[in-house]
């Protein structure tokens, strides 16, 4: 089938058009992101002061060692059996430490690209290179679109646009009644 680039191009922007999601839906995900990040950040800070604490306490025990070997209170063989224990113990806090100190990230700047990417994705494909919009068509409809004479039909899209679209379906202005055990759904 033959298909002028610029009629098969209005359609995929016509496609990208229609997955672009409610702006109000797109604040209501950000804030419940930005509500998720911060139960996040604090268990991270709490996993970040316990492995802080655990550190210390094996430096204090690894110096106390040193001591004891040195006021002869302990022989060599036992030094270094403990030695060698303390050592892979403070690994394990450093690598805990490196773990949770790694999830710390600027949530503001990811919420940032992902409404720039979704909102609206047709104006970001219409803006990109040819091998970014060859990403971005894989990122949006990760199991491929098909075009017949009739256009693109309805595609499979990425979980995120499906998630979105989900928020947004008749449901969305229904509420759970609250007061009763258990609370109802929608």
């Amino acid at each position: 089938m033959n298909v002028r680039r610029e009629s098969l191009e209005r359609d995929f922007a016509a496609l990208l058009e229609r997955l672009a999601p409610e702006r109000r839906y797109m604040r209501l995900l950000k804030e419940i992101v930005r509500q998720a990040w911060k139960q996040k950040v604090a268990a991270s800070e709490s996993i970040l002061r316990a492995a802080k604490g655990k550190l210390a306490e094996l430096e204090n025990l690894k110096n106390r060692l040193v001591d004891f070997l040195l006021e002869r209170r302990l022989d060599q063989q036992t030094y270094d059996e403990q030695t060698v224990r303390l050592r892979s113990e403070i690994e394990s806090a450093e690598r805990e430490l490196r773990e949770a100190d790694s999830q710390h990230i600027d949530v503001e700047a990811v919420l940032a690209f992902a409404e720039r990417l979704v909102d609206p994705p047709r104006q970001l494909w219409l803006e990109s290179t040819l091998e970014q919009k060859q990403r971005l068509q894989r990122v949006f409809f990760p199991d491929g679109v098909t075009y017949t004479k009739a256009g693109f039909g309805t595609v499979p899209t990425n979980c995120f646009f499906t998630a979105l679209r989900g928020i947004s379906g008749e449901k969305a202005t229904l509420a759970s009644p609250t007061g009763f055990e258990p609370v109802l759904p929608p």
